[in-house]
């Protein structure tokens, strides 16, 4: 079984064209981003572009996903890092997971 069997179910959705339902994130509160991964959204999507999210509150937003334990922000930040989507400053962060 995947350590976050999220992950392939959200990928079976989106191949699918089925409706995914997720939740995006402006601001730097952790204890609100833990919450929100918690509450079983498809996804949870820390916007750096339009929100007031710098690299040090994606770092504490990620580590809240990972708290929520939903989503596995560890298997994403590897995906989105394939995809060209994040840099590998991010990729960085995860420590090499």
């Amino acid at each position: 079984m995947a350590a976050f069997p999220a992950i392939p179910e959200f990928a079976r959705k989106l191949r699918a064209r089925e409706p995914l339902v997720g939740y995006w994130v402006v601001l730097d509160s952790p204890a609100s981003t833990e919450r929100l991964a918690r509450v079983g959204y498809d996804y949870v999507c820390l916007d750096q572009q339009h929100g007031l999210l710098g690299f040090d509150g994606l770092l504490r937003g990620l580590i809240a996903v990972d708290a929520g334990s939903r989503l596995g922000p560890v298997e994403t930040v590897g995906i989105l890092l394939s995809l060209g989507v994040l840099t590998t400053q991010v990729g960085d962060a995860r420590g090499g997971r």
